[in-house]
């Protein structure tokens, strides 16, 4: 499909794209004009906020993988040198960073800043309650309200996959929810936050 083709598809008119990445985006990925997607968010150079594009892959995390491909409608809107739909995959994109991008291996875990310790009521297996230890055992303190706003919002989401179920589990906890960002929910697990990131 061509842009006019996906426009059409969509019912967004092409000239009036730019500034609408999260929009075009998620009209893409809800007809699944390229098969099951869901919207990453996050940087790209040569835009000058934060940006949205396409990930040809429904599974949570896959915008990640380095041989996924991706899709970003509106590039072309912000960028001279990008002419047209701009297609590559996770790992080859130059300019794409999705929200949460990095090992948490490589980074410090916050230290905790005191408070009643908050530990999520869902079920998780052996092996997130073995991560979920493993944090609790870095920070110096109780994984309070406060440490988990700054351990979402801080550090790379992207590894160990483990770290999905602990999001997904905190997420479900109503103590914990505020707590991770909206775009690290939408984009790391099957949750779907006000429809912004995929097909229900």
């Amino acid at each position: 499909m061509n842009q006019e083709e996906v426009a059409a598809a969509i019912g967004i008119p092409l000239a009036t794209w730019h500034g609408k990445c999260h929009e075009v985006s998620l009209a893409i990925a809800q007809k699944k004009l390229y098969g099951p997607s869901r919207v990453a968010r996050g940087m790209c150079s040569g835009v000058g906020s934060q940006h949205s594009w396409v990930v040809l892959s429904g599974r949570p995390g896959s915008m990640f993988e380095k041989k996924v491909p991706i899709l970003d409608p509106t590039l072309w809107t912000y960028r001279d040198d990008v002419e047209g739909l701009y297609f590559n995959t996770a790992g080859g994109t130059p300019w794409h960073t999705p929200k949460g991008a990095g090992d948490l291996w490589d980074f410090s875990c916050p230290q905790s800043v005191g408070g009643d310790e908050l530990i999520p009521r869902e079920p998780i297996t052996g092996g997130a309650t073995a991560f979920l230890a493993f944090l609790k055992a870095q920070v110096g303190g109780p994984l309070s309200y406060g440490w988990w706003m700054r351990f979402f919002s801080q550090c790379p989401m992207a590894n160990p996959p483990i770290l999905r179920e602990l999001i997904d589990a905190c997420y479900r906890d109503e103590r914990i929810r505020g707590t991770i960002p909206i775009d690290i929910v939408g984009m790391l697990t099957d949750h779907n936050p006000g429809g912004l990131y995929m097909a229900d």
